[in-house]
């Protein structure tokens, strides 16, 4: 009977751990110190443990990357704290200095990674990252929430965070955005085009004038 107990407890455990989660999980993704802008270590369970993490896989030199990190700034100052959410960089970028000089820039007010280190190309690798920006979201327990909720914070804003969190979440789509973007510019060409064969009416009156 002896015997059969620690079989009784580890299968009891792996039952627990997958309908529930493992509140430790993000130890066996992410190393056991993060950094800040300027090279500050801190111990990832001190900034991960119970939290909902989006991972952010971006890079200075990525133009939308760069367009779209003052809304994921905005989101976390607004929002992230009061629910429950961290962010967490992960770098493309080519060096260290390049990497901190990106969060320092932006203010971003969450660790990273270290540059270098074997979990920045684990976690792209596991996620299938192939473009940035991406950002992927995980439960308190380690499930994945989102596989990508960039368009999550362009559309909700801080309410991304409280979204994230609820049951009844469901991705934001992008394809309302991409409507809106076409008939934006569609709208631009149609105006400037208008305002070309106005121009262009104007000068041959001017010369039947002449």
């Amino acid at each position: 009977m002896r015997k059969f107990i620690p079989v009784l407890i580890a299968v009891c455990a792996g039952l627990i751990t997958s309908v529930f989660g493992d509140e430790n999980w993000y130890s066996e993704k992410f190393p056991e110190k993060l950094v800040n802008s300027s090279g500050k270590q801190v111990d990832a369970s001190k900034v991960l443990s119970g939290k909902v993490i989006a991972v952010y896989f971006s890079a200075s030199w990525c133009p939308p990357c760069r367009s779209f990190t003052p809304s994921l700034v905005k989101m976390h100052k607004g929002a992230a704290k009061k629910h429950g959410v961290e962010v967490v960089l992960v770098s493309s970028d080519k060096t260290a200095k390049a990497m901190q000089s990106y969060m320092k820039k932006y203010s971003m007010p969450w660790y990273a990674v270290p540059y270098g280190d074997p979990a920045v190309k684990a976690l792209a690798k596991e996620l299938q990252v192939k473009g940035i920006p991406r950002l992927v979201v995980f439960s308190a327990e380690g499930k994945i929430i989102s596989k990508n909720a960039v368009m999550d914070v362009k559309k909700l804003g801080a309410k991304a965070a409280e979204a994230w969190k609820s049951p009844d979440y469901k991705p934001a789509s992008s394809k309302k955005i991409k409507k809106d973007d076409k008939s934006s510019d569609g709208k631009e060409e149609k105006s400037s085009s208008k305002k070309s064969k106005k121009s262009k009416k104007s000068k041959k009156s001017k010369k039947a004038d002449d």
